[in-house]
């Protein structure tokens, strides 16, 4: 019970916080965006569109957003500071598919969000011939070294026309 109030507490002094939504500051289709907040910590993923096709660039934005007066220290295990993951549903649960980047340097790096900072990183991600074509799929950002929060959003790949 004690847990329930106080993840309910958290999730309405991030919504306070400015912790809006990406559709909302942009007025992108819904879906499109999704914001998850996680001990002081906001992430957001941003789509232009859901619908692909195989050999499209997915135009990806995250934007890490600090909700604390305090700097946030975030040290990632490889020289990447985040990761996009593409899910397929199994039928028990999701199942990873891709993760992008695909290979990094196994450096460790930590990067710091100043108080009441946001940081963003432009993502291109090309959609694979061997995504899982006319099903829903599941699109996740994290910040490497964080793993929570992890917003996501659902997306279609179009299955590749038949041959003539």
């Amino acid at each position: 019970m004690k847990t329930g109030i106080a993840t309910m507490a958290l999730l309405s002094a991030a919504m306070l916080a400015g912790c809006q939504t990406g559709a909302a500051k942009k007025g992108l289709s819904p879906g499109a965006t999704n914001t998850a907040a996680a001990e002081g910590l906001c992430v957001t993923l941003e789509l232009t569109k859901r619908d692909f096709v195989v050999g499209e660039k997915m135009n990806v934005t995250i934007t890490a957003r600090n909700l604390t007066s305090q700097p946030l220290t975030i040290k990632a295990a490889s020289e990447t500071p985040y990761f996009v993951k593409v899910w397929h549903n199994i039928g028990v649960g999701w199942e990873v598919v891709k993760q992008y980047p695909q290979s990094e340097m196994l450096i460790m790096t930590a990067w710091r969000l100043a108080a009441k900072a946001e940081r963003k990183f432009n993502v291109s991600v090309s959609v694979e011939p061997d995504w899982p074509t006319g099903e829903l799929l599941r699109l996740t950002a994290e910040l490497n070294g964080r793993p929570k929060p992890v917003p996501g959003v659902t997306i279609t790949v179009a299955p590749l026309p038949e041959p003539k």
